[in-house]
């Protein structure tokens, strides 16, 4: 009998450990996702510089370009890890928008939502992110990928 509990003991002490390190596996995974999507907006937000100043040296007007052209990413484009890749790719802000630094739905709550929301007016990229547990996390996620500092997932007009 003494045998058996000993055996039990150590099978729970086991499967606990186990799921540590699983939690902590997970852990490490997101957060490896989160920094790779900021990352990416950075590098989008690049090439949005990048095209700006092209523009300013042949106009000599410095507007950021109103469309985004996938062949300025001649390697690979830029993703948005946090969201399934079957999400559009880029919304373009339209003319209401205008005066937003962001997106008016800061989550891309279905598969018609684009990954990422650019603005031409202001030439701002911000990247969605995906439905979490709170309305908080929503905002602690976005505001990490996005470097921004947002109080609210709920934009005022």
């Amino acid at each position: 009998m003494r045998l058996v509990i000993h055996i039990l003991v150590g099978l729970m002490v086991a499967a606990i450990l186990g799921g540590v390190a699983m939690i902590k596996v997970n852990e490490h995974a997101q957060r490896t996702e989160e920094n790779l999507a900021r990352s990416e907006v950075s590098r989008f937000q690049a090439q949005i510089h990048l095209q700006t100043t092209l523009m300013a040296e042949e106009n000599e007007e410095a507007r950021p370009p109103t469309t985004i052209d996938p062949a300025w990413f001649p390697d690979n484009r830029p993703t948005n890890p946090l969201l399934p890749q079957t999400h559009p790719w880029v919304e373009i802000a339209v003319t209401r928008e205008r005066d937003l630094l962001h997106p008016e739905d800061l989550i891309a709550g279905d598969e018609s939502v684009a990954s990422f929301w650019y603005n031409p007016f202001n030439g701002i990229v911000r990247a969605r992110v995906p439905h979490q547990v709170s309305d908080s996390r929503v905002l602690e996620l976005y505001n990490l990928v996005n470097d921004a500092n947002l109080t609210s997932v709920f934009q005022e007009r």
